[in-house]
């Protein structure tokens, strides 16, 4: 069997954020991603603990889950941005410098923890 390794870098795709005025209540958008999370775990249970058939479909919407986690989290950071900054605030370069330093931080953080280290996956 071939040694399997994760890439280093995961392109997402751009993510479009919902219209301002349909953000709502700050408290339901940080709800929602833990919902949408939620989910995922559902999914991948049913891939990985439950299901004793390989089915290519079911990996395909623990795929589709992880995006809607990543959708629910664009929309919060909108939001938290929004909030932070004002009136103007959600103006795109506004929106991806402030997440661009987020993700610096939490990169930091995790190579402090050598997370990103390469090693071979194991077999399940």
């Amino acid at each position: 069997m071939s040694e399997r390794i994760m890439p280093d870098l995961v392109r997402l795709p751009v993510v479009e954020a919902f219209s301002p005025d349909r953000l709502g209540d700050r408290k339901a958008l940080a709800v929602k991603v833990l919902e949408e999370a939620a989910e995922v775990f559902g999914a991948w249970q049913n891939v990985y603990e439950l299901n004793n058939e390989w089915d290519p479909w079911d990996y395909e919407i623990v795929l589709y889950e992880c995006a809607d986690v990543i959708q629910a989290t664009v929309n919060l950071a909108c939001a938290v941005v929004e909030d932070h900054y004002g009136d103007g605030g959600l103006r795109l370069d506004r929106v991806e410098s402030v997440l661009d330093d987020a993700y610096v931080y939490v990169h930091e953080k995790n190579d402090g923890r050598c997370r990103y280290v390469q090693e071979p996956f194991s077999d399940r």
